[in-house]
């Protein structure tokens, strides 16, 4: 039998996506499947700052594994992150029930700006690396991320690139805005050096999204405070709030190319949304970045990449990228039923 584990599902979050591709692949293989209690949830704040709701889950997830799981079952985590795996390995094992566990690893784990920044969340993620069986990973940049930051064997993990099963055919009017920005407003998504290209552009209009002024302003340091202030000084800037997640779709689909400056992208899940809402990827030469795209859409510098964005808008949309069957979730399930 093979088991499906997921997490809280919130609106906003890939987990949906990731939830509903990896299950539409096992119908398709007529591969029987179960998995736990599927809940569906509304953002509090971030999904680790509604503890309530993750630890009823993580512990009513941790009895449903005891219940059920019977020898040479296998399990798939759709997220690395697992709290009490401990336990639920350690009660497999004393009671001789073999079983293979396979996680997925796409976005904090090993971080050093996110969740691997907490001490006591670091230890629990390298010892997670004992207990899960395959870890699979989306590119090779994160599987350099994880040896930079813990000692471990390669063997452990297996590198297969995923996302979105299915594009939708593109829409190329409608367009109220000439470039997105899709990254929350951090450090890690080097947002300095948007700042300084929003600036270089002064005729382009810019759009930033998702924005949660009352977070940024209460939590932040003051230079990214500062730097916010800053923001909305720009008149060719548009800052949209925190939206739900139809209207913040529709927002997707008013811009003509994405732009990411970020330091540290393991898994691109935002940019495949612009993407996918008809928008030309314009992309630092780094991250993971050049595992996926060629180099008609990365740039090296600031003066590159005004000029990528420039030269683009001009021609839009006739470079768009065709996103069309380019990964499959079918490769992380054979992988699994093989393994």
């Amino acid at each position: 039998m093979l088991y499906l584990i997921v997490p809280l599902l919130y609106k906003t979050s890939s987990f949906n996506d990731i939830f509903e591709w990896l299950k539409e692949s096992l119908i398709s293989k007529n591969i029987i499947f179960a998995t736990n209690k599927i809940s569906y949830k509304t953002f509090k704040w971030y999904w680790i700052e509604n503890p309530d709701e993750y630890f009823n889950h993580a512990i009513n997830t941790q009895k449903f594994l005891i219940k059920n799981i019977k020898n040479w079952d296998k399990i798939i985590f759709l997220d690395f992150f697992f709290p009490w795996l401990d336990l639920v390995k350690y009660y497999f094992e004393r009671n001789n029930i073999n079983v293979k566990m396979f996680s997925l690893m796409h976005w904090a784990s090993f971080v050093p700006w996110d969740i691997y920044s907490w001490k006591w969340l670091n230890n629990f993620e390298k010892w997670w690396l004992d207990i899960y069986d395959k870890v699979i990973i989306p590119s090779k940049f994160f599987l350099s991320n994880i040896t930079n930051n813990c000692e471990y064997k390669l063997d452990k993990f297996e590198i297969i690139p995923w996302w979105i099963d299915k594009s939708i055919k593109p829409i190329f009017n409608n367009k109220k805005y000439d470039v997105i920005f899709p990254h929350r407003f951090d450090y890690d998504k080097w947002i300095y050096e948007f700042y300084e290209i929003v600036k270089k552009l002064p005729k382009i209009n810019f759009l930033i999204t998702s924005i949660d002024e009352d977070r940024i302003i209460s939590t932040y340091p003051s230079d990214l405070i500062n730097l916010f202030y800053d923001f909305k000084k720009l008149p060719n800037l548009t800052i949209k709030w925190l939206e739900d997640w139809e209207k913040h779709l529709q927002t997707l689909r008013e811009s003509k190319l994405i732009l990411s400056t970020a330091k540290q992208e393991w898994f691109w899940y935002s940019i495949m949304k612009w993407i996918q809402s008809w928008n030309i990827p314009i992309l630092p030469n780094r991250c993971c970045y050049p595992e996926f795209f060629d180099n008609n859409f990365l740039y090296n510098d600031i003066k590159e990449c005004c000029d990528f964005i420039d030269k683009n808008l001009k021609n839009y949309p006739n470079n768009y990228f065709d996103i069309n069957n380019k990964f499959s979730f079918d490769n992380i399930i054979n992988f699994i039923i093989n393994n």
